[in-house]
């Protein structure tokens, strides 16, 4: 599956996925960070959603809901 439009944007790469797991990687730079120096939000939850889309994609044939309810306990910076 190709990683189109936004997600190509911000440098996702595709998700690997298996019936069980999907994975996603995404190599953090300065443009993830917010003005405080720290991975953005935004920039961490892409990844999951776009993990997420993949597997759902390749098992359920694209049928599935992902609700966000996220604690950060360490701050990310670029290299993480």
């Amino acid at each position: 599956m190709p990683s189109p439009g936004f997600a190509e944007l911000i440098g996702l790469e595709t998700p690997t996925c298996q019936p069980e797991a999907a994975r996603g990687n995404l190599t953090i730079s300065e443009m993830h960070l917010n003005p405080n120096g720290v991975v953005h939000g935004g920039a961490l939850f892409s990844l999951v959603d776009n993990a997420m889309g993949g597997g759902s994609d390749a098992t359920l044939r694209g049928r599935s809901g992902l609700r966000n309810d996220s604690d950060h306990h360490e701050l990310l910076k670029t290299g993480s």
